[in-house]
Formats: structure tokens, C-alpha cells, sequence
């Protein structure tokens, strides 16, 4: 049927407004036919299928990632595609005999004039030649937002109007724009703009070094017909007259005797990041800065456990900070909806604290393991049963177990809330019992060494407390 339909196609031309000739289309679907992007959808789903087993092959090296992440080698939208690999001659070819298989069979053709090879600045000469030499394609750096987009127009008409982007405070709007506003207050002052030509904006751009004259300046003498740095220059000079009108001398002299004169000739003014010695924007450099006005909160690290899976610590975080959807978190963001706990026989409403806390199942599942280990759960909050365990005195083989506790906990409870809501998972094992089997893998990776683990909690805690780890000797003897 679908062929009959992309394969029965009769075209007409119009020439001077008359219709010339009656022929049929050899290949395709009109202009606009709603079939045309479900057929370029199965299309290209063989070309994802054929990148995706590529990490079933033992000789592919993909692109780098952390072993808890998913593989991925690829990303696409529409007829635009972005392949990630390695440098490694074999795994190119293997990606290239992919995409020609490609072009054979469906039809469609890479563009390699509008295709580019991105690597890391300090990659090497030989590895970027043979890269280009495997796949054709030439090399070429990252490429950088540096005109004005619809998205950029959209947001300055919509959230600035007539004020600069520097000035304009967070009244009302998206998230969005309240996040790129936070970002503008810490990041905007890490700039600082050479001057060559002049064109760097005279009140809102950091170009003597001393930050936005708009601030800095006392009184905050604000004239709006100035623009640009250059037009206070005449003949080749600083223009100290027009200066004196709208800056105090200190600021004066600092410009002139530390400020480039801009020049016509030049290129235009460059920005640097003051944040790295090489004056290029870095993540890392970035990540630094705003992680030491951070206040270093010793709780995070007792979250992210070595040996326990990263979707579990992850969701911890989460629910420290109070972003899952249960029903009181959904209402604080105006979501409204009729609540109802799916783990208990009579429901009472989804909140954190009930689903972790105050539910049936809950309550057995963290006295079964709190009585154990000696940690008291009466009369505390959520928060302060998981520090409990965090802090708890034991020796330090337990205490990454205890650190782990609560997590998994949360993480089975979770699991449990989601598959009776949602129906996708028949619930048959009790949550202590599936929290026991996650506390005993990460025992073993933890200690490699002991061969069997207790079934019981309160044996495991046993052994833990009072076992020592195993040392295998090995006598080796000294060559003669």
C-alpha cells in the first residue's frame, strides 16, 4: 500500500499559468506529502540500527564515557547528524563503510562540503591528517554563537525591551530566563575586553580592567548617548574634555596612562576570560569558580558512593532537594491534581514524606534495618534518619555501608510507588528483602575478599564490625 502511494505520482508544469505536459515521478513524494517524513524515519532508522551495533564489535572503539553511562555514538535530528568516535583508523573505517552502505541503499547522499571533523584543540597534527584521510572530511574548530539569533531577539524583546541585557533585573518570566540572568551576574564580570578598534560598549563592557564603568563610576554618571569606547577618541587621543564630563579623574588617569588608544585599522576588541591564564573560556575554570562560592556542605559526599549505582545516588540527590513528582511537589509548581498514595491499602495523600517515611511499608522497612544497626528513627524528619546513618559511630568498612542504606531504601520504596501506579510491575518481593540483595553486591564490591555474605542484616553488621580483611601472602623467591 505504501508503495502504490509514493510510486503513482503524475506532475504537471506551470508556464505562464497554463499546465505543459503529464509525466510520472521516477522517485520521491510530492512537495509536502505528510508520508514523506515517516518514510525518511524508516529510512534512517537502518542507519541508527547499524551505528548502534557497532558496540557489539570488539574492534570498535567508541568515543570516551563513563562506564556508568549509556553507549552512545551518535545523535540526530531530522536529516542532521552528529557521530561520536574515537581516533581510531579501524572504528572510522567501520563508521564510514556504514554511512556509503547507506547511500546505496536508500537513495540519499552525504553532503561533505557541509560536513566537519571537531577535535580537541591539543590533538595532534598526524592524528587529525589521518582523520580527515579515513573519512574525508575536513577538520575544522568548534563553531561559536557570535551573531544575533531569532532565539536572542525573541528573549531581548520579550524580557529587555529597551534596557541593556546588563541592567535588566528578574521581575517576572521563565526559569529559564532567571537561571541566564543568575549566570549573567557571576560570569559577566570574569571578562575583560582589549580594546583594538573601539567597539567594545563604553558603560556595559569591562575594558579598563576595573569593571563596568556603569558601576564603578561613582554617582553612576550615566550618559546614554555614549556608546561605544571609541568614539572618545579624536585625532588619535583620548578625548579628556568629553571624559571629564562623565567619568571622576581617578578612573580618567587610570585609562589613560593603562587603556590601548583604539585605532580604526585594528580588528575588532577581543574578549578574555579572566578565569584562566590563557584568556579562553574553559568549563572547568568556569565549574571552579562557581563551585568554591559554593558552600562546601559535607553531605554530598557522604551521596556519591563508589560501588553503588549512579541512578541511585542520583536519585538521592533528587529527593534531597526535593525534585521528584509526587503530588506536593507537583502542587508547589501549580500543578494541581487529585492525590492518592498507590502504596497503601487506605490512601492517604503522595507526598515525600509519606512515600519515605510515614507509609506501612516504610515504617517495616526502615525499623528492620535502623533496629539492627542501633540508629534511632523516632520523632525525626527525613532528612535527619539519613544523616543518622550518615553519621553513625561504626567502623569504616560499615559506615560505606550505612552511608548506602539509605539510598537503596529510597531507591526500592520509589521503584515499588512507580510500578503499582503505573501498573508496568507486578510487585512480588518485599522491598527489604530487594534492599538486602543491593546492600550485599555492593558488600562484595567493596571487599573482594570475603567469599560468602551473611543472609541476615544483622549478621552482615556482625561481620563488618569485627572481621578483617583477608591478605592473601605469596612467597616469592629471590633469583639466585
Amino acid at each position: 500500500m505504501v508503495y502504490r502511494i509514493f510510486s503513482n505520482n503524475w506532475y504537471s508544469i506551470l508556464v505562464n499559468g497554463q499546465q505543459q505536459g503529464f509525466f510520472q515521478s521516477s522517485r520521491g513524494v510530492k512537495q509536502g506529502d505528510p508520508l514523506s517524513p515517516t518514510l525518511f524515519r524508516i529510512a534512517a532508522e537502518v542507519l541508527i540500527r547499524s551505528l548502534n551495533v557497532l558496540h557489539q564489535n570488539i574492534q570498535f572503539k567508541g568515543f570516551g564515557m563513563p562506564n556508568w553511562s549509556p553507549k552512545i555514538n551518535h545523535l540526530a535530528y531530522a536529516d542532521d547528524m552528529i557521530i561520536f568516535t574515537s581516533a581510531d583508523v579501524v572504528s572510522l573505517q567501520k563508521i564510514m563503510r556504514i554511512l556509503r552502505n547507506y547511500e546505496q541503499t536508500s537513495g540519499q547522499k552525504i553532503n561533505m562540503d557541509k560536513s566537519v571533523v571537531y577535535m580537541h584543540k591539543k590533538v595532534s597534527g598526524d592524528i587529525s591528517i589521518t582523520v580527515e584521510i579515513v573519512t574525508g572530511v575536513k577538520r575544522k574548530d568548534f563553531p561559536f554563537m557570535t551573531k544575533p539569533t531569532l532565539w536572542i531577539e525573541y528573549m531581548t524583546s520579550k524580557y529587555c525591551r529597551k534596557e541593556n541585557t546588563i541592567l535588566v533585573q528578574w521581575k517576572q518570566g521563565s526559569q529559564t530566563w532567571k537561571r541566564m540572568l543568575e549566570a549573567r551576574d557571576l560570569i559577566e564580570y570574569q571578562i575583560w575586553w582589549q580594546v583594538r578598534k573601539g567597539d567594545s560598549l563604553f558603560w556595559f563592557d569591562n575594558w579598563t580592567g576595573l569593571g563596568a564603568l556603569y558601576y564603578v563610576n561613582p554617582g553612576n554618571t550615566y550618559d546614554a548617548r555614549i556608546h561605544n569606547v571609541k568614539e572618545m577618541v579624536v585625532q588619535g587621543r583620548w578625548n579628556k574634555k568629553k571624559l571629564m564630563e562623565v567619568l571622576s579623574k581617578d578612573i580618567i588617569d587610570h585609562i589613560t596612562q593603562n587603556v590601548t588608544i583604539p585605532k580604526e585599522e585594528r580588528d575588532l576588541d577581543r574578549p578574555w576570560w579572566i578565569l584562566d591564564t590563557s584568556g579562553e573560556f574553559t568549563i572547568k575554570s568556569t565549574w571552579d569558580f562557581v563551585w568554591l562560592r559554593e558552600p562546601q556542605l559535607d553531605i554530598y559526599r557522604f551521596m556519591w558512593i563508589k560501588g553503588l549505582p549512579f541512578k541511585i545516588s542520583f536519585f538521592l540527590w533528587r529527593c534531597w532537594k526535593c525534585k521528584i513528582p509526587t503530588d506536593d511537589v507537583l502542587k508547589k509548581i501549580n500543578f494541581n491534581l487529585r492525590s492518592k498514595c498507590w502504596c497503601c491499602i487506605n490512601p492517604s495523600e503522595d507526598t515525600m514524606h509519606h512515600l519515605f517515611l510515614a507509609s506501612n511499608t516504610a515504617k517495616r522497612t526502615w525499623s528492620f534495618f535502623c533496629k539492627a544497626a542501633g540508629i534511632s528513627m523516632e520523632g525525626v524528619q527525613l532528612q535527619q534518619l539519613i544523616v543518622n546513618w550518615w553519621k553513625a559511630p561504626v567502623t569504616n568498612r560499615l559506615k560505606q555501608v550505612y552511608a548506602a542504606v539509605p539510598s537503596i531504601i529510597m531507591w526500592e520504596l520509589w521503584k515499588r510507588r512507580n510500578g503499582i501506579k503505573h501498573g508496568y510491575r507486578k510487585i512480588n518481593s518485599p522491598v527489604i528483602y530487594l534492599v538486602l540483595i543491593s546492600i550485599q553486591i555492593l558488600v562484595l564490591y567493596k571487599n573482594p575478599s570475603i567469599k560468602t555474605i551473611p543472609a541476615k542484616w544483622k549478621n552482615l553488621i556482625q561481620m563488618l564490625e569485627g572481621g578483617k580483611a583477608r591478605v592473601k601472602k605469596r612467597n616469592i623467591a629471590s633469583p639466585q
